[in-house]
Parts: C-alpha cells; structure tokens; sequence
C-alpha cells in the first residue's frame, strides 16, 4: 500500500492545495429551485490535478446545471452523512473525483455516478452497476508510441521492466496492436525491486528504448530515482509517465490533459441528463487529450536522431 501511494502522489502531485466545500457546508446547503439539475462533485484529496480536472468540468457546465463539491480530504468520517445528504438534496448526478470518492458510493447509491482519476477502478466491480460510467486514467499504448514515433521514426523494440502479472494485465493486449504501429515490447520481468538494476541495464543494451511503466512490484522510490538518472547519464531514450518524471530527469512523456478530462466529464453528463442514456451503455472510456513534454538535455547525444519538425508539436520541451 505504500509503494501505491507513494506512486499515486508522484503521478499526481500531492500538494496542500485547499477545496472551500466542506461536508458541514454540504449539509447546510440547499440547491437553487430554479429548473436547473443538481450535480454534486465529490473529491478524495487535495491533489492538484484532481482541482485541474474539477475546475474544467464546472467551466464546461457553467449557468446549465446547479452544482456543489466536496473535498473528502482524504478522510472517510463524513461519508456516510454525505450519502444521507445525497438521497435528501435532489441530486441528479453525483460525479467523484479520485478513488476514495468512487469507493464511497459504488453499490450505495442509485443516482447516476460518472467517475475519474482513479487508476484501480476495476477492483470497485463498477461494471455490475447500470448507474456508472468514467473516464480511465489509463491512456492507450497506441496513443503513447504514436506521438513517439513521430518524433524518433526508427524505434522499434521497447524495452519494460515489470513483473509477469502486471504485464498480462495490462499490456500483452497492447503489445498485440502496438506491433501495427511497427513496435514490439520486449518485458524483462522481475519478481522483486533488488532485481530491478539489472533489468535495467540489460533492457538498455538490447532495446531500442525504455519504457517506465508503473508497476509496484518492481518500482519504488529508489528504483525510479535509479531509472531517471542513469537514463539521463547515458542519454538512454525512455518514456516515463508524466512531464514532472521529464523534469526529474526522463526524456519524453505522454500524459493526461487533466483539463480535457474535466470538459469530457461535461460532456457525459449531457449525454445522461439530458440524452437520458444509461450510464452502463456509456461505459468506461478513454481519456481524450494528451500533454507531451521532452527533455532537450537529451536532443543530439542519443543514438537515435529526431525529427526536428515535430518539436514543434511537443507541448513542453524541458530545458
């Protein structure tokens, strides 16, 4: 549990950025009768993203729908008051923000549920329920080696260090549809963390490029650390999960646009307010919009050359 959220707050930036809503002003406020439908936004933590991702989605619904949020902050105590208040306040439409969110309400409420930013949905058995849908925080393989392989034509074989469990889960589908795009993954699997160096090194010299993928089995701080900087003494192109990851010391990312998500979750909402659909028939989708960034440090000192013209496409370029 502490690798995952050690792992969790590295990929989301945790922050004491504060939420003004509280449960105790929840439970004092009443929704404007004015016609309009009621949409309460519950959020697990004070992580910035998971803000980015709720300031989008209220700019996206603005003046069509009342709304309120909650932080949690991470602490369950007003959970089941706030479930008491849901079925007494005329919510319409509850949308969580985070995991502690999404376990609060799974099977206990019949009010229509969107979720997002939550990378273990799956252990919740969301799909039992015909009043949920989300937004995976999971981007398509494709998407990911697609924006890669603009930039660096010539790889082919992509080297990841995890465990045998965690590939068959997640990436032995992907590893199929990747090869359309002229990529093969090549696994190194371990069982332990103290294998880790050595998968490394060997991954380095028999592929193409790195792909740091986030596996608790095999990752902890001390091995990311490892990752980042003898990839960056070695100008060993990799691929690591999120523009801080290229700052810290990684040469390119494809990430979530956290903001994109919040506009995707406006647009789901229409579909189930006002479209009537059932949240099941919608499912759980994709995210839509990326955020690229690059390391330059690493630009001419790699074996692989870049096409130029495609920097200009990157939305970040790390100095």
């Amino acid at each position: 549990m502490k690798k995952f959220i050690l792992l969790v707050s590295m990929l989301f930036g945790i922050s004491t950025l504060g939420f003004p809503q509280s449960f105790e002003d929840f439970q004092n406020y009443s929704f404007p009768n004015n016609g309009k439908k009621n949409i309460l936004i519950l959020i697990s933590d004070e992580i910035p993203s998971f803000n980015d991702v709720k300031n989008e989605f209220i700019n996206s619904i603005q003046g069509d729908y009342n709304y309120f949020a909650v932080n949690f902050k991470g602490d369950k105590k007003y959970v089941e008051q706030t479930l008491e208040a849901i079925k007494q306040k005329n919510v319409n439409l509850v949308v969580v923000i985070g995991s502690m969110a999404l376990e609060s309400v799974v099977g206990k409420l019949d009010t229509p549920i969107l979720f997002s930013m939550v990378i273990d949905y799956k252990k919740f058995g969301v799909d039992k329920y015909k009043n949920i849908a989300g937004i995976s925080v999971v981007l398509p393989s494709e998407s990911i080696f697609y924006n890669l392989k603009a930039l660096i034509p010539n790889i082919s074989k992509v080297g990841i260090i995890c465990s045998d469990k965690y590939f068959k889960e997640f990436l032995e589908n992907d590893s199929k549809n990747l090869q359309t795009i002229g990529i093969e993954l090549k696994p190194y699997f371990i069982s332990s963390p103290n294998d880790f160096k050595n998968a490394f090194y060997s991954a380095s010299k028999e592929t193409d490029i790195l792909w740091m993928v986030p596996d608790t089995v095999v990752l902890n701080k001390d091995n990311i650390s490892f990752f980042l900087q003898e990839s960056l003494n070695s100008y060993i192109p990799n691929v690591v999960f999120s523009e801080n990851f290229v700052i810290a010391g990684g040469f390119f990312s494809v990430s979530l646009s956290y903001p994109s998500i919040g506009s995707q979750l406006g647009i789901m909402v229409r579909k189930i307010l006002e479209d009537k659909e059932i949240p099941s028939n919608i499912g759980i989708v994709p995210p839509v919009g990326t955020f690229t960034a690059i390391n330059k440090k690493y630009l001419g000192k790699m074996k692989f050359s870049i096409n130029e013209f495609m920097l200009g496409s990157i939305d970040k370029v790390i100095e």
